[in-house]
């Protein structure tokens, strides 16, 4: 059986005129097929309604979204800074610059 297919919306906060529209809610909903999930992340302007046919939760789809990636902070950021300590995590390689505090 093939798997189905799955969708991701990026916005980005910093950037109103890339939030999700309702556009690109219905275009991925109907790009995914019959168990395909389509993933929303980033900002989706307040108050945005979205119409999405019902049926199609019958194919099993599913519309997700997410906050900060779904992290669980107090689990995650530990583990993080663990990783970091023990070199494991190469930040400092990446880090575009520093904001002192």
């Amino acid at each position: 059986m093939a798997s189905a297919c799955q969708c991701s919306l990026i916005a980005t906060l910093k950037r109103p005129e890339t939030w999700v529209s309702i556009t690109f809610f219905a275009h991925a909903w109907n790009m995914v097929g019959a168990g395909g999930k389509v993933m929303v992340v980033g900002m989706v302007p307040s108050g945005q309604k979205v119409s999405l046919d019902g049926h199609a939760l019958m194919r099993e789809k599913a519309l997700l979204g997410c906050l900060y990636g779904s992290t669980r902070p107090l689990v995650d950021m530990p583990r993080m800074v663990d990783l970091y300590v023990a070199g494991r995590l190469k930040i400092d390689e990446v880090a575009r610059s520093v904001i002192k505090l």
